[in-house]
């Protein structure tokens, strides 16, 4: 029995026909493979060869931390027939559970959404919908933790985010799945005049993780900003795709990413940024910086920048590199091991995205762990 077969006959009841329909869009494209250009570097045909059961609900559901009631479920989306994310008809076959809220006035407390998943063989799937209503302005945290063990599960979710005119979001993605976990996310935001995105996404485990990111700079005056880390070790893979539009004139976009591939890890990043045409006054940079700790691991990092329009301010690059042998020397002549030289410098190589957080619990949690994580891993 393979992933079609043992999934086909659990469809939920609720919606049941629009599900069964999804379902047979997904079960005719299968799981990606490196045919789909967007899919270049990352396979994840074997996955139709696994059983998974769905999830039963959480103890812990989706909830915020303003201490709400479990936030109402999330109804379905009409079915369209193309989209450009390709495990969304298996996600809209499936989805049960998710966020659907609008924020209205200044939150003070931050919002945690959970994505907790545990169980062999056990998937979950999630559809949110948040909105920021004008001038309104909140911090979001999403939270995706490993599980008991290192179990085999598949968590698949898609965010839809709209900033009225503004407003201002911070968005945190903190994900740390098993090492044999599967995990692929979908944002899609809006952002209507003078609104701010601040995006921060960090990147720790998973088999398999796909991260795919479309930001619409909708109105005058829209503003993204966007901070990733991926600091991976072991087996990890993880394949992020990033396209941000500026539809509007005087618009602002900032991206910026560091990758750490250790052991044999994967890393892929690729970031584009589309000037289309009437966005005069666009400004936009995009950074990726990416380091080699082992001759195993690999990082795939490309930025990609279309122009449309005249009167703008755009660039973009991508540098590679391993730890500097002389600094390294240096940190060791003052009576640190190999080890911990080696240790130091990438978690001062790292330091610019962990920067970017903006909760301290938080913060000194992600530097811990990128600690931890590099040190186990060092030859």
């Amino acid at each position: 029995m393979n992933f079609f077969d043992s999934c086909r006959n659990s469809l939920p009841q609720d919606q049941h026909a629009q599900r069964v329909d999804a379902f047979a869009r997904f079960e005719a494209a299968g799981w990606p493979t490196p045919e789909l250009e967007s899919w270049h570097y990352s396979d994840w045909s074997g996955l139709a060869e696994q059983t998974f059961t769905v999830a039963k609900p959480a103890l812990d559901p989706v909830f915020a931390l303003d201490r709400a009631q479990p936030l109402p479920l999330l109804a379905l989306d009409p079915v369209q027939t193309a989209t450009s994310f390709a495990l969304d008809a298996l996600n809209r076959a499936f989805a049960k559970q998710g966020v659907d809220k609008t924020i209205d006035g200044v939150a003070n407390i931050p919002f945690l959404i959970t994505h907790a998943l545990a169980g062999e063989q056990t998937m979950r799937h999630l559809r949110h919908r948040l909105a920021l209503s004008a001038g309104s302005k909140a911090t979001v945290l999403i939270w995706d933790a490993p599980g008991t063990g290192e179990s085999d599960t598949l968590l698949t979710a898609v965010l839809t985010l709209t900033l009225a005119a503004g407003s201002h979001l911070t968005l945190i993605r903190v994900q740390d799945a098993d090492p044999k976990a599967t995990r692929a996310l979908h944002l899609k935001a809006h952002i209507a005049a003078d609104a701010t995105l601040g995006l921060v996404q960090i990147e720790f485990g998973g088999a398999r993780v796909r991260v795919e990111t479309e930001v619409t700079l909708a109105e005058p005056g829209a503003r993204f900003e966007q901070t990733g880390l991926a600091a991976l070790a072991g087996k990890s893979r993880v394949d992020q795709r990033s396209h941000v539009w500026h539809a509007a004139p005087r618009c602002t976009s900032r991206s910026s990413a560091r990758l750490i591939a250790a052991a044999q890890s994967k890393a892929i990043l690729n970031a584009k940024v589309q000037v289309q045409p009437g966005a005069a006054k666009t400004d936009s940079e995009t950074r990726i910086a990416s380091l080699l700790l082992s001759d195993k691991a690999e990082i795939d990092a490309k930025p990609e920048l279309e122009i449309y329009a005249d009167d703008v301010q755009c660039a973009h690059g991508a540098t590679f590199g391993q730890l500097d042998e002389d600094a390294a020397f240096y940190l060791r002549s003052r009576g640190l091991s190999a080890v911990e030289a080696q240790s130091l410098l990438t978690q001062a190589f790292a330091q610019a995205a962990l920067d970017k957080l903006p909760l301290p619990g938080l913060k000194a949690w992600a530097e811990q762990r990128v600690s931890t994580l590099l040190l186990a891993n060092t030859p």
